[in-house]
């Protein structure tokens, strides 16, 4: 099998980077000492989208949160995790584009809410969702 040589141009990368970092204790006014509810200590998330040529394109990202409690009597912790999620995009016409989003490519188990401690929200295993997009 032959080696096909990709190049990566940076005009052609578009990376979004995104950070958040939060002081989960700062406010807090109902539990001394506490940590905010249903609010990660950290955050941090990147996306590059490349653009392989004028018509198809595609992005990969990263998402990490630590972990966070799910009542405000801190008993119950909602782990941290971190998922990777991808795209494809096709330009069908200057006014039609199809994308396939592919979510949790490692099918990682995490919990993304909580109503309390007994009621908390699993995030989606790995999936797919496809999209039609029409500008007008």
């Amino acid at each position: 099998m032959e080696d096909i040589p990709v190049r990566l141009s940076a005009q052609r990368e578009q990376p979004v980077p995104c950070a958040s970092w939060s002081d989960t204790e700062a406010g807090r006014a109902t539990h001394d000492g506490g940590q905010d509810v249903r609010v990660p200590h950290h955050t941090f998330s990147l996306w590059n989208k490349y653009q392989m040529s004028a018509r198809l394109g595609f992005g990969m990202g990263i998402i990490h949160r630590t972990d966070m409690f799910a009542a405000i009597d801190d008993k119950v912790t909602l782990p941290g995790y971190t998922k990777m999620d991808a795209a494809v995009y096709v330009r069908l016409t200057e006014k039609l584009r199809l994308q396939a989003h592919f979510e949790n490519l490692l099918n990682t188990k995490f919990y993304l809410n909580a109503d309390g401690n007994n009621n908390t929200s699993p995030g989606s295993p790995r999936g797919v969702r496809v999209g039609l997009i029409a500008r007008f």
